[in-house]
């Protein structure tokens, strides 16, 4: 595809050729450097849809940038919205017809705007033209209006008012209705949010059942504004940005019959357009946060820095996101902040791409991309390194990072054993760029005191991945380990629970009387880490342990416990609370799985805002229905949380919040206030779908003081080997 020097904001195709219209000045062939190679071209360009070659002979003379493109139903005339106000040096305020066939103007279409226009649609016999105008061809039409593709007529039949910029328009496929997004509040006068739908010939408001997701000040809600909607069938999908943090920025799909919601991928990030290839609904954004969603990630750093993935896929039929990530960057032009794509479009088969980027998956591309999703194939990314540990005797456990493909989210992993090149082992994962699972393997047979090295590579039925780099070097052990309870105790808890109890009171076996109480949903006698000691099993939404009597929060502090889960709404694993049941009014030192899968250890600081709840993740989902050991530890100036024996993340923390007199809980904890960042309360927004924690539950420990790295590795060995 060709490359542009400005940014892209309009995209139409059809007729084999993509028109490009934007804030440019010149267009390059795919590969050049900026500055070599260049044609100019004043913000609308057209190219070859096939081998994305410049087509010469459209070259349209604009003032000003192009902001909406539409072709018109027989695909002879090229409608252009922005805000230009001569072409090919005729005066043509804002919205212009050009002829596709040589890009010449249509003299006989005459609508003038007296401001931007920023969507356009067409129909057969009718252009449906929004944006910040409130006159077209000297009438009053306050940013909307439905004009003649002949000619440019406005007709006056059709009224529709908005107190806002109209930014997307779509028709229905049986022309019943006009579904309008932008950022406005109020529709011929009416309070309707960001979305509106209208009678196609009056312009009257017709029902929206959904009008709330895209939530405005003036119905009780933040700032969103509608940014891209399609009408497909009889089903029509609205996707939006937000003014503010954890506004909508999702996508939803809403029957075009009534607005009824069909489903809701609230994902976070800045939403610009989307657009349907087959049975996918790709999305251009800056997606960062799908932490509202059953199963959702939340793809950020350290909560004040986020991961975006600029390009992602839902299935059109339950907005289940799928596995195409291409990422973009985005660069600021002209003191507007860079998004990446802002602008997508089909020919059916291939995904058009235009925004303000200049690299596209790290290749310099600028401006326009065009994708085949369904036709080539990327390779995996190599995965790291894996983590060997010794377990029984002649056994080695090796954990294995997942990684991920551009393109496929089944791949195929493949072990290798001291750099051999015939696999030892193969596993069959899922995984997506931002939410990875960890494999594991099991090597025996192995002589005692033979060390070997691991490594991995991914297949994804087409090609393979470059090898992970060495595992750790490991010695095999001639003899079992200690049990979990020795090795646990020999590090002196303060409080030790196995969870072995029939029911009620949960012994203490740190011998310190610190015992526990079953709560709510809570399951005995299931099958533990240890196979000679039982477990418990809490039900997600009302089962949990929590102390007996309370006690002091140690100043620095350990504790760790094993899980087994599927579930894809989270929930706490250990915490620190002021009430023995209930939500309580004051938690802390909390250990609780994300909806994807991923662990969090969060504590409460003295400082406020942005830095009041310090948080560090495990790069990994852990959901898989193995048994995974987490362990937290805070020395009194650094956080750290372990995952299955290894050091998974460290954040600083110097002046911790004092948590008082309280209970440990396990399996259940209030979390809402872990989430309160930029200043704004984002419980039940990345939040855990739910508080309470929902699988097996086995061998928690607490201890007033700091476990070693080489205690925690020790505690894993103990209970991988059982």
């Amino acid at each position: 595809m060709g490359q542009t020097n400005g940014t892209v904001y309009a995209l139409a195709v059809g007729g084999g050729v993509a028109y490009v219209g934007g804030n440019f000045t010149s267009v390059r062939p795919s590969g050049a450097d900026a500055g070599t190679n260049e044609t100019a071209r004043s913000g609308l360009a057209a190219f070859n849809a096939s081998n994305g070659q410049l087509i010469g002979s459209f070259d349209v003379e604009l003032n000003g940038e192009v902001r909406a493109l539409a072709l018109s139903a027989d695909g002879s005339r090229l409608f252009v919205g922005g805000t230009f106000t001569t072409v090919d040096g005729t005066a043509r305020n804002r919205l212009a017809s050009v002829r596709t066939s040589d890009g010449t103007l249509d003299t006989a279409f005459s609508a003038n705007a007296n401001a931007s226009v920023i969507a356009l649609a067409a129909t057969s016999d009718a252009l449906y033209v929004g944006g910040d105008f409130t006159t077209l061809k000297n009438t009053t039409q306050t940013r909307m209006a439905k004009v003649s593709p002949a000619n440019g007529a406005v007709d006056t039949g059709f009224s529709a008012s908005f107190d806002g910029r109209v930014r997307t328009i779509a028709v229905a496929p049986n022309n019943s209705r006009v579904i309008v997004g932008g950022t406005f509040d109020n529709t011929n006068s009416v309070i309707q949010g960001g979305v509106a739908s209208l009678d196609p010939s009056s312009g009257t408001i017709m029902p929206w059942a959904s009008t709330g997701i895209v939530a405005r000040p003036a119905n009780g809600g933040c700032s969103s504004s509608a940014t891209g909607i399609l009408a497909q069938g009889t089903v029509a999908y609205v996707t939006a940005e937000g003014d503010e943090p954890g506004c909508f920025e999702g996508i939803y799909a809403a029957n075009i019959s009534d607005g009824s919601l069909i489903w809701n991928a609230e994902c976070l990030g800045a939403a610009q357009d989307i657009e349907i290839v087959g049975d996918w609904i790709y999305k251009a954004s800056h997606q960062h946060d799908c932490g509202r969603q059953r199963g959702g990630y939340v793809g950020t750093r350290n909560w004040l820095e986020f991961e975006w993935f600029r390009m992602t896929a839902f299935r059109t039929s339950d907005g289940v996101q799928g596995h195409f990530t291409p990422n973009t960057n985005g660069v600021e032009r002209n003191g507007i902040q860079g998004i990446g794509p802002r602008v997508l479009a089909t020919d059916g088969t291939q995904l058009f791409m235009g925004g303000d980027f200049d690299e596209v998956d790290g290749v310099g591309q600028e401006g326009v991309a065009r994708f085949t999703p369904s036709g080539a194939n990327s390779a995996p990314a190599a995965p790291p390194a894996p983590i060997a540990t010794a377990t029984n005797a002649g056994v080695v456990d090796i954990a294995v990072p997942a990684t991920s493909d551009r393109d496929d989210g089944t791949l195929t992993y493949r072990l290798y054993r001291d750099g051999g090149s015939t696999p030892i082992a193969t596993q069959v994962v899922e995984s997506w760029p931002f939410s990875k699972p960890v494999l594991r393997f099991t090597d025996s047979g192995l002589a005692a005191g033979s060390t070997h090295t691991y490594t991995v590579r991914a297949n994804d039925g087409t090609t393979t991945s470059a090898s992970s780099p060495a595992s750790n070097t490991v010695t095999v052990s001639g003899a079992d380990p200690a049990s979990v309870d020795t090795v646990v105790l020999a590090a002196a808890p303060s409080a030790y629970w196995r969870l072995a109890d029939a029911a009620g009171t949960v012994a203490d076996s740190s011998g310190n009387g610190r015992t526990g109480v079953a709560q709510g949903g809570v399951s005995t006698g299931v099958a533990g880490v240890d196979s000679s000691n039982a477990a418990m099993a809490l039900d997600g939404s009302s089962g949990y342990i929590a102390s007996s009597a309370p006690q002091g929060a140690a100043a620095t502090f350990s504790q760790s416990v094993w899980f087994k889960t599927t579930s894809q709404v989270g929930g706490d694993l250990l915490g620190f609370s002021d009430a023995q049941s209930g939500a309580g009014t004051n938690t802390d030192r909390v250990v609780f799985m994300e909806n994807d899968g991923k662990v969090v250890f969060a504590m409460r600081s003295d400082a406020v805002n942005l830095t009041r709840y310090v948080h560090i993740r495990s790069p990994y989902s852990l959901r898989d229905g193995r048994w995974h050991q987490v362990a937290a530890t805070y020395d009194g100036a650094t956080m750290s949380l372990y995952v299955d024996g290894a050091l998974a993340a460290t954040a600083p923390l110097a002046t911790p919040q004092d948590p008082g007199v309280g209970y440990h809980r396990v399996g259940y904890a209030n979390l809402g206030g872990f989430y309160t960042v930029f200043g704004r309360n984002f419980s039940g927004n990345p939040a855990p779908i739910s508080q309470y924690f929902g699988g097996s539950i086995d061998e928690a420990s607490f201890f007033a003081g700091v476990l070693s790295p080489a205690q925690v590795a020790e505690q894993f060995a103990a209970g991988i080997a059982g």
